[in-house]
């Protein structure tokens, strides 16, 4: 088993060197998300580094960041490995964390839940922008009232069922007069999201506003709980 072990040390970020062949790229989106952390809540992990060359293994985009910020000094860990070794360890630790996945229902419950609770909270500083986190919620909480809902009930076999009545399509839909917007197949409720575009953000994010102001509501999470509701006849 490896025995290398983490002397943690603090060490001027002016002596560090950043890895020339760093296979792993950041772009400013997420060096302004780094920032923010750093910004918020301090370094709160060391950044890993070559004792023998100081080139930074772990951590070059925090180590940016950091410069960016004005700071002068950082915690890190000097590790007394090989070049090789530091190659290894730079391709494994972003390449595991690359592995891993979201669980998409409760990113967007503890999303809905740090808008509501924090007044301050500003969704772009952990990396997402304000219409990623919008398809999550509102495919998390669509999916949720669909689990909900009683199952269909299954088809007549006495003839045709009987056309619903059409309510009048409002303007702009490009509906026909009279015509009703056809129900949304169960089968798509998971996959809204994906048809949450930077074009269709917009007309999603004014149906939305328009049944907070008829359901009284503040937020999208209350806002589709409120309307699922409604359809189903259980709201007064």
């Amino acid at each position: 088993m490896p025995t290398t072990e983490l002397n943690l040390t603090t060490v001027a970020l002016a002596d560090l060197r950043p890895d020339p062949a760093n296979p792993r790229t950041h772009d400013a989106r997420n060096l302004a998300a780094i920032a923010a952390s750093l910004r918020e809540h301090g370094q709160v992990e060391p950044l890993l580094v070559q004792r023998a060359t100081m080139m930074v293994i772990g951590g070059n985009g925090r180590a940016e960041a950091m410069r960016s910020l004005g700071w002068k000094h950082a915690r890190v860990a000097l590790l007394d490995v090989s070049d090789v070794e530091a190659r290894k360890l730079s391709i494994a630790l972003n390449r595991t964390g690359e592995l891993a996945g979201w669980d998409e229902a409760v990113l967007a419950r503890h999303l809905s839940d740090l808008s509501e609770l924090d007044g301050a909270f500003d969704v772009s500083n952990l990396g997402f922008s304000g219409a990623e986190m919008d398809a999550l919620v509102a495919a998390y909480v669509v999916d949720v009232e669909q689990q909900a809902a009683p199952p269909a009930q299954p088809a007549t076999t006495q003839g045709a069922a009987p056309a619903a009545s059409a309510a009048p399509a409002e303007a702009g839909t490009g509906l026909p007069p009279g015509a009703a917007p056809a129900p949304m197949p169960a089968s798509t409720v998971k996959v809204v999201q994906l048809f949450l575009s930077d074009a269709t953000m917009e007309p999603f994010q004014m149906a939305v506003r328009k049944l907070a102001e008829q359901y009284g509501t503040d937020n999208i999470t209350d806002t589709v709980y409120r309307a699922v509701l409604s359809e189903a006849g259980e709201w007064r």
